[in-house]
């Protein structure tokens, strides 16, 4: 199974009060042709399409049409980031869905959060893990009280592992291709890619360890500079 992974547009946002919108529908043109070139089975996009959360007609059309050019390729799965509406997102979702978009913008429970859809190569199991809120997470999660005193970084392991459990069992009772998508801080992680620092320090991070390492891939948004785990 081929997967193209993206992530952080950021569309809308200026430079130094630059407007970028051709620069960045040119770059996303770029990406759907790569895609199309490579024979991707089904496109990974891992949070913070939009730049802000405020409404912008421009940018959210920018980003529907670069959603449905990438669903041409095939299935598109979609974990919204911290620059990004939830609620804007969630109410888009049947228009998506009707398009081959799956989109997530809220943590929930791992039987919702893993999609299984098909591709040309079979069975894709997506767990949509979005930006996990600090300020929402136990609410979105309907957390126990033995659990009310657990630090963001526990939240998001338990998180995790219950996602990651969800598509072992259904990659082995169906078989494919099991992904986890997640729009994450990782401890010890290192920014320099244009991040907001905001939204980079240790109370939003997740340990490393903490990500599961028998799937067959795990798309990560969030840090824009590429390095190891």
């Amino acid at each position: 199974m081929r997967l193209l992974h993206t992530g952080d547009w950021h569309l809308g946002k200026r430079l130094y009060g630059l407007d970028r919108r051709d620069e960045l529908r040119a770059a996303l043109s770029e990406i759907a042709g790569i895609g199309a070139a490579q024979r991707v089975d089904a496109v990974v996009v891992s949070g913070d399409l939009l730049d802000r959360r405020v409404v912008d007609a421009g940018p959210i059309g920018d980003c529907l049409s670069a959603l449905e050019e990438l669903a041409a390729l095939g299935p598109v799965v979609v974990a919204v980031g911290n620059h990004d509406d939830p609620d804007l997102w969630n109410a888009l979702r049947p228009y998506l869905l009707a398009r081959g978009i799956h989109i997530a913008g809220r943590v929930q429970p791992a039987a919702d959060a893993v999609v299984s859809v098909e591709t040309r190569s079979g069975l894709l199991h997506a767990a949509l893990l979005p930006w996990p809120e600090p300020a929402r997470l136990r609410m979105d999660l309907g957390t126990s009280a033995q659990m009310s005193k657990a630090t963001y970084a526990d939240l998001c392991r338990a998180v995790l592992d219950s996602y990651a459990q969800e598509l072992r069992d259904r990659r082995q009772r169906e078989g494919g291709a099991a992904v986890l998508v997640g729009h994450l801080m990782v401890d010890g992680a290192v920014a320099g890619g244009g991040e907001r620092e905001m939204t980079m320090g240790i109370t939003y991070a997740v340990s490393p360890h903490a990500l599961p390492t028998d799937l067959d891939y795990v798309a990560l948004g969030h840090v824009h500079k590429p390095q190891a785990i």
